[in-house]
């Protein structure tokens, strides 16, 4: 198969895909004042979500590998930085369903291990969240500059 060819078939993988991470609208919003009921299914979206977007972020490498090599690896790399990142999420979503309270701002008097945790969870959120806008922009940057021209001269060929 040819490269365009095969990089018009990732792309609309890439479009399905995305598509399906919109429809879980996940937000990288700090609730407080939850309970565990909420943080599971916090939890569970969050897990759907960060699923959905390693598929994504897949398929952007392999579109990446036909065309630069090198920032393909950067890219893989940053994959599994972002999977290192979530599950870290996800432990910590995990602390707070087993006791909601660390989230809580109307506590006054919360520990200092409950006042570090809901530190240490924004940012890990904070974190995770530039992390992917960061991959979504090198990967849309290198697909404007290396890429696109290309599909739309084929596309074009085949009106």
């Amino acid at each position: 198969m040819e490269q365009i060819e095969k990089v018009i078939e990732l792309s609309k993988e890439l479009s399905r895909i995305g598509l399906e991470v919109n429809k879980i609208n996940f937000n990288y919003k700090i609730e407080t004042n939850k309970d565990s009921k909420f943080w599971k299914t916090k939890l569970e979206n969050f897990q759907n979500y960060s699923e959905k977007c390693i598929s994504y972020y897949n398929v952007c490498y392999s579109i990446l590998k036909l065309f630069n090599s090198e920032e393909s690896q950067i890219f893989l790399f940053k994959i599994s930085k972002y999977r290192q990142m979530t599950t870290k999420i996800e432990k910590f979503i995990e602390e707070i369903i087993k006791n909601p309270a660390i989230m809580s701002s109307k506590d006054m008097q919360q520990s200092k291990w409950s006042k570090e945790s809901k530190m240490n969870f924004t940012e890990s959120f904070q974190n995770c969240l530039t992390h992917e806008k960061d991959m979504n922009s090198k990967f849309n940057e290198f697909y404007e500059k290396n890429i696109k021209f290309q599909i739309e001269g084929k596309i074009n060929k085949q009106d």
